[in-house]
């Protein structure tokens, strides 16, 4: 329903900030997953894992807040964003 608002209404504010905020809680819900998978996993916390899961969670959240603050000023930005949080994903993964 989110995206396909989006591709609607690019350029309006409303359907850009739902679409961000559905993004946010699904990232939120990824990472609490992969976390407690690591550590059901007896994986230790300053394994390599979970230097790379806070790294991407930090910067994923970071640039979804970051694409709510442009969505009022350039709504079709967030999605820009959105594009460079994947993007961050085929770079810096192992």
């Amino acid at each position: 329903m989110a995206t396909g608002w989006i591709s609607k209404y690019p350029f309006a504010t409303l359907p850009q900030i739902f679409y961000i905020s559905v993004y946010i809680l699904w990232c939120l819900s990824y990472y609490a997953l992969q976390f407690f998978l690591l550590i059901d996993n007896n994986v230790n916390l300053n394994d390599k894992e979970f230097n790379v899961v806070r790294l991407h969670a930090k910067l994923d959240i970071i640039l979804l807040i970051l694409a709510i603050a442009a969505t009022f000023f350039l709504p079709i930005l967030a999605i820009i964003i959105v594009i460079i949080q994947i993007i961050t994903w085929m770079v810096y993964t192992d």
